[in-house]
Order: structure tokens, then sequence, then C-alpha cells
């Protein structure tokens, strides 16, 4: 494990409990086309009773921060309430998430510098199921952003 990642992921969390928001940038490709390697999150802090299934939540999951969209909930006793998330680009439904783990949901993504609402749409949804069934239409999506990027600078 990478020593200086989990410092940055405890500096992050403390950050957002002090400010009150929290701007990170992305790196993963489990949420395209939502987000996208390279997009920053405004992060803001949640209870979790205000959140309703399709919001994106970021929880922290073992020493990484992870965003997936909230897909669900359950309670395994009076105190200990769970979410369940999943990726918009993967198959499954990740391991369920204590709420003591959850730090917020996502209020904005920064697309090369413009704001963008987070999508709860279906049809963006829907693209993301497209691209969890094929991971070759995932692959070359992929590369065409990199490409895309690279092109851009």
């Amino acid at each position: 494990m990478d020593v200086t990642h989990s410092i940055k992921c405890e500096l992050a969390c403390e950050s957002l409990l002090r400010s009150g928001s929290l701007r990170l940038k992305v790196n993963g490709w489990s949420m395209i086309p939502t987000i996208w390697p390279g997009d920053e999150l405004i992060i803001k802090p949640t209870l979790p009773d205000e959140l309703v299934p399709g919001k994106i939540v970021v929880f922290q999951r073992g020493a990484n921060l992870v965003a997936h969209r909230l897909v669900g909930r359950r309670r395994r006793n009076s105190q200990d309430e769970q979410i369940l998330t999943r990726g918009d680009a993967l198959r499954e439904v990740d391991a369920p998430v204590s709420t003591c783990d959850l730090l917020g949901e996502v209020g904005l993504i920064f697309r090369k510098g413009r704001p963008i609402k987070p999508a709860q749409r279906a049809g963006s949804r829907l693209a993301g199921r497209v691209l969890s069934r094929c991971h070759v239409v995932t692959r070359c999506a992929a590369k065409i952003w990199r490409i895309s990027r690279r092109v851009a600078i």
C-alpha cells in the first residue's frame, strides 16, 4: 500500500470535515460516462438520512476514497445502517458500506474547467449500463478519452 496515498486520503477526509467541502481529482474509470478520469469533484458532507438512490456518494474504503452511485440501503440492526453503491460502468454492486465510512455526496463535477451537475437521468445511467456489459466498448471509450485529453492540451 502506498503510504503517501493513504496520508492524502486522511488529509482529504479531515479537510472535508473542517471546511465543509472538498475538491478532489478523479483517477478511476468505474463511473464513466458520468465521471471521467481527470474530472474534479466537489464533495459536500451529507447525512445518510438525506441520501436518495441515484446520488453519487463518496466513501472511504480502506485507504482509498471511492465515488459511486447510491443504489440502496440496508439496516443490519438499530445502530448499523449500510449503503449499497455501484460504479456506473460496473456490473456488480459494491460490498456494503457502513454509513460511518460515508464522507458526503458529489455536488458538482468540473470537466476541463466547466461545472457539470451530477447526472441522475436514466439516459446517463443507461450509457453506463451498456459500458458495464461490454468491456471492449469501455476500453475503446477510455482510449478515445485519453487521446482527446492529449489533443486538447
